[in-house]
Order: C-alpha cells, then sequence, then structure tokens
C-alpha cells in the first residue's frame, strides 16, 4: 500500500512546456509515508535546459522535506565542480541554485544536484542537460584585400563555428551572388573561388555566416589589374598521336595572349609532308586585354612516318612561344 501512496503522491506540472517543480499531494493519513519513502530519493532526467553562451543563466536544485536545508552538492558528468571553478565562474545561492556568471561551450553537460537536511539523513538528487548554444563566429578568413591580374584563379576563405551549425551567404558590393553550379563561380566547402578572374571581378566579397542566434560577417576588396605585356603563352598542345597510314589527324594547340594582336602557325621539321592535304580552323575569346587563341590543324591521308615533329608557334609583336607534337604513323 505504501508503494502505490507514493507513486500517487508524486505528480509533475508542465508550465510553457517545461517541467515545473515537482510537488505533493499526500492524503492526511499518509503524510508520514510519503516524508519516509522520500528518504534518498532521486527525481528523474525530465529536463533540458537550453542557454546561450556568454551569457548568464541558472539551474534550481527542487526539493521537498520538512526538515531544513543543510547543504547542496553539485556536479557536472559525475564529477563534483570545485571550489576553484566556482569561484571562477560560477556561483552556488543560499537556497542551492547553480548560478553562471557567463555560460560557455564545455559547460555542456548533464549536472545533478544532491540536496542534504539538518537533523536527518534524508538526500534528495535533480538531474538537468545543458545545451549551450553558439551565436556565429569567423574563425578562418581571407585577408581584408586581395590583389590579382586577369587570367589567375582567386579564392576567398570563411569557416564559421556555431551551434546550430551556421550557414554561409556569399556578397559581392552587397548583393547576393550566384554560386549555383555552371556559374563563374565554385564554391567548395568554406571557399568561393573564381577560376580565370576578369576585370569585372573586382570589388567587395563578403561572407555572412548566420544561425538562429545571430551572424557574423567578413570582407576582402579584391583588385584586378591587367597582366604585364608578354609573348603569348601556350596552355595546350595535343599529346603525342600515334596512329595509321591512310587516317586523318587533328592536333590542337591554344595560347593565352594579352598584348596587341597575335597568331598561331604550324611547321613541320621535315621537308617530305607526311600527309596529303591539311586543314586548319582558328577560334578566339576575348576576356578583357587577354585573348585564348585555339588553332585545329586537321592532316588528311597521313603516311608512314616515325620521326616526325609537328609545330605550334604563337606569335605576337613581343615574340613568340613553340610547342611540339611527334607524329607515329604505322605503315599498313
Amino acid at each position: 500500500m505504501s508503494g502505490l501512496l507514493l507513486f500517487s503522491a508524486f505528480v509533475f506540472c508542465q508550465v510553457g512546456g517545461v517541467n515545473a517543480l515537482p510537488f505533493i499531494h499526500p492524503s492526511p493519513r499518509s503524510t508520514d509515508v510519503v516524508l519516509d519513502q522520500l528518504q534518498n530519493y532521486s527525481f528523474p532526467v525530465h529536463k533540458k535546459h537550453h542557454s546561450l553562451a556568454g551569457h548568464p543563466d541558472n539551474f534550481d536544485c527542487p526539493y521537498y522535506s520538512t526538515h531544513k536545508l543543510l547543504s547542496v552538492r553539485w556536479f557536472r558528468n559525475e564529477k563534483e565542480i570545485e571550489r576553484a571553478q566556482r569561484q571562477r565562474k560560477i556561483a552556488v545561492t543560499k537556497d542551492g541554485h547553480l548560478r553562471f556568471l557567463s555560460v560557455e561551450r564545455e559547460d555542456r553537460g548533464t549536472y545533478r544536484c544532491e540536496v542534504y537536511f539538518k537533523d536527518t539523513l534524508q538526500t534528495q538528487t535533480r538531474k538537468v542537460k545543458l545545451i549551450v548554444h553558439e551565436k556565429p563566429t569567423i574563425v578562418r578568413r581571407s585577408a581584408k584585400k586581395k590583389h590579382t591580374t586577369v587570367g589567375n584563379p582567386v579564392f576567398f576563405y570563411c569557416e564559421g563555428a556555431g551551434k546550430p551549425q551556421p550557414r554561409t551567404v556569399w556578397l559581392k558590393n552587397g548583393k547576393k551572388l550566384d554560386t549555383a553550379i555552371g556559374t563563374r563561380y565554385q564554391l567548395l566547402s568554406n571557399m568561393l573561388g573564381i577560376l580565370d578572374v576578369i576585370m569585372e571581378d573586382a570589388g567587395d566579397y563578403t561572407c555572412i555566416i548566420r544561425n538562429k542566434y545571430g551572424d557574423a560577417e567578413a570582407t576582402t576588396t579584391l583588385t584586378v589589374q591587367d597582366p604585364p605585356p608578354a609573348r603569348p603563352h601556350i596552355i595546350y598542345i595535343t599529346p603525342r598521336i600515334n596512329t595509321t597510314e591512310g587516317s586523318n589527324v587533328t592536333l590542337r594547340c591554344t595560347a593565352r595572349n594579352n598584348y596587341s594582336n597575335a597568331s598561331i602557325q604550324w611547321e613541320v621539321n621535315t621537308t617530305d609532308a607526311p600527309y596529303t592535304s591539311y586543314d586548319i580552323h582558328i577560334e578566339k575569346t576575348t576576356k578583357g586585354n587577354v585573348s585564348i587563341l585555339t588553332s585545329r590543324l586537321i592532316l588528311q591521308n597521313v603516311r608512314s612516318t616515325t620521326r616526325t615533329l609537328v609545330i605550334c608557334r604563337a606569335r605576337n609583336q613581343i615574340g613568340s612561344t613553340t610547342a611540339a607534337v611527334r607524329l607515329s604513323v604505322k605503315a599498313i
């Protein structure tokens, strides 16, 4: 019968979605029995407490007893909170509350209080789980200023921390950037990249990291200049080709040029041309003062050869650059 009295005596109410202090409604004749059953009673873990890092907070340690309070001991993750910790940032009030002067990330965990009373062996315990949320902070970022030249790649870094995990938004000159796949911008984890810079890319790039508790931002100013005049630079040449007699072969040569007009010419290192005829196609794209030239050489009905070099020469008014392809043709 006493077990039934104890079960019916505990009623937990909820106020605003959080379990409130337990209270007892014993029958007049069962009071002594209930108080006797409360000795060494441990309240179940039924409460989660949410705090924001950097802000003060406190835990109560609710109890019920006809005896006067003697002392309250507090534990975190089953390890008693030392006096040194209390003096640093935690205080215990006269009525047993645990008061945080400023909650920090490392304070998260399960807390337990033990309540002791005068003139009795009776103890009561209470547990609460502390969940610490954090406003976003930027832990790694690019320098405030970046310089580059047209045609080069550039990368901006912005790494944030917070709880819940913040999301990142990128702006250019105050307007949101479209970083979807297929655009000029490459978004990888905590990095924004532009692989082929043009003059119009100059400006202020801002990353904003945000969660429900706040946001943080960092801005980098990018300046772009034209590269100094130079001879063309060959950025691609078809690798070595092995084929059979009578085939058609296509060679490709691509050059970058940033000064005046440029041209691409093809040469063969032999007087006996290893083909019947040829055709050349030129493509040109321009970004600011930088142009990309691509030349395709089509050799028709190639003849047997093992030592032929086909040379691509890119030239402008400053000078020229060459690259070669080795052509090997087997007889049938």
